[in-house]
């Protein structure tokens, strides 16, 4: 992951939060890039004066588009993509504040500020939820409880995709339903596998 300067901020007197526009990684930096490729494709659907009929394989072995090879990180909008906002939080901060962070604001990073608001290090939800198991003895009775008792086993719509469906279903829904995973099912609904973004990526 890394933050994305604001350039037009640079020089100006601004609050440090405001220097930066979100939180790129690879797995969001995929998704920009599908995005030029399907709006490729829809031109050349909607071009009539085609003369042969392009197959989604074609589409995917042609170069990348020039709207995202020419494209400039800092015109990527968080809104649009999904970004990470950059929300920055003080080192000296307490566990607390950063776990309450990463639930108020949905998101999986935490850009980390000294007391001179210089940028050092990119806390992760994942490295906290290392970090409180490794320490779960610390919450007493809360570790004892199960996660119905704490109302983390509440029934709801889960997406899931079939093992034997193509790798780029998987990540599909990930990026339609911005979610961070999903389970990897067997015909008979039997959970298999828990398939993240990275996974996908990677396949």
């Amino acid at each position: 992951s890394a933050p994305v300067e604001d350039v037009s901020a640079a020089g100006k007197a601004v609050a440090f939060h405001e220097r930066y526009l979100c939180i790129l990684d690879v797995i969001k930096l995929c998704v920009v890039m599908l995005d030029s490729l399907e709006k490729k494709a829809v031109i050349l659907e909607e071009d009539e004066s085609a003369e042969e009929i392009i197959t989604p394989q074609q589409i995917h072995l042609d170069p990348l588009p020039s709207e995202f090879v020419n494209r400039r990180v800092s015109s990527l909008s968080a809104h649009e993509h999904g970004l990470y906002p950059f929300i920055p939080l003080s080192a000296s901060a307490s566990l607390y504040d950063a776990l309450v962070l990463l639930s108020k604001h949905k998101i999986k990073r935490l850009p980390l500020v000294d007391v001179n608001d210089n940028l050092v290090n990119i806390v992760t939800q994942s490295a906290m939820v290392h970090l409180l198991n490794q320490h779960m003895s610390d919450f007493g009775a809360l570790g004892q409880k199960t996660l119905t008792e704490l109302g983390l086993a509440t029934p709801a719509p889960v997406i899931s995709v079939r093992v034997d469906e193509p790798a780029h279903t998987a990540f599909d829904l990930i990026r339609k339903h911005g979610a961070g995973g999903l389970p990897g099912l067997r015909h008979g609904g039997e959970v298999v596998v828990n398939l993240t973004a990275p996974n996908v990526l990677h396949a």
